[in-house]
C-alpha cells in the first residue's frame, strides 16, 4: 500500500515538474523583450559606427529622415483610414464586392505610394556615402537580416 503512494506522489512530482518548466519565467521572457528591444533600437546607432560617418552625413542623413516621416505621415494616416474602411464593407452584412474592389486598389496604390517614399530616401542616403561606406553598409544590410531576426525565430519556434 505505502509502494502504491509512494509511486502516485513520484508521479505527480515529475508531472508537476514538466509543467514548471515547460512554462518561461520571468526573468526568461523580460530577457527576450530585452532582446527584442535591443534589436530594433541598435541598427541607428550600429549603422552609425559601423560606416564611420562623418558629421555632415549624420545631419544630412537626420534631415533625410526627417523629410521621410513628413512625408509619410500624411499617407501612413490615409491608409489607416482605408484600412479601416475596408474592414467596415467586408464585415458588412451584404458585402458589394465592387466596393471592397476599389477599396482594395486604394489600399493598394497608398502601400505603392508609402514604399516611393521609403526608396527615394534611401536612394538620397546611399547618395551620401562613399563607396567604401556603401560596400559596407551592403554587408550591414545582409548581416543584419540574417542574423539577429532569424535567431530570435528560431528560439520561439518559427523556422
Amino acid at each position: 500500500m505505502k509502494t502504491k503512494w509512494f509511486y502516485l506522489l513520484l508521479v505527480l512530482v515529475i508531472i508537476c515538474t514538466g509543467f514548471t518548466l515547460a512554462q518561461p519565467g520571468r526573468f526568461e521572457r523580460g530577457r527576450m523583450q530585452e532582446r527584442v528591444q535591443r534589436f530594433r533600437s541598435a541598427p541607428e546607432g550600429r549603422k552609425k559606427e559601423f560606416l564611420k560617418l562623418t558629421d555632415q552625413q549624420i545631419e544630412a542623413a537626420k534631415q533625410i529622415k526627417l523629410n521621410e516621416a513628413k512625408e509619410l505621415k500624411p499617407l501612413k494616416d490615409q491608409l489607416r483610414e482605408l484600412t479601416a474602411k475596408h474592414q467596415t464593407l467586408t464585415t458588412a452584412t451584404k458585402a458589394d464586392m465592387d466596393a471592397i474592389y476599389k477599396s482594395i486598389e486604394k489600399i493598394g496604390g497608398v502601400k505603392m505610394e508609402i514604399a516611393k517614399v521609403q526608396a527615394k530616401k534611401r536612394q538620397e542616403f546611399r547618395a551620401l556615402l562613399t563607396e567604401e561606406q556603401l560596400l559596407k553598409l551592403d554587408s550591414f544590410k545582409d548581416r543584419a537580416r540574417e542574423f539577429p531576426m532569424n535567431r530570435f525565430q528560431q528560439r520561439r519556434g518559427r523556422i
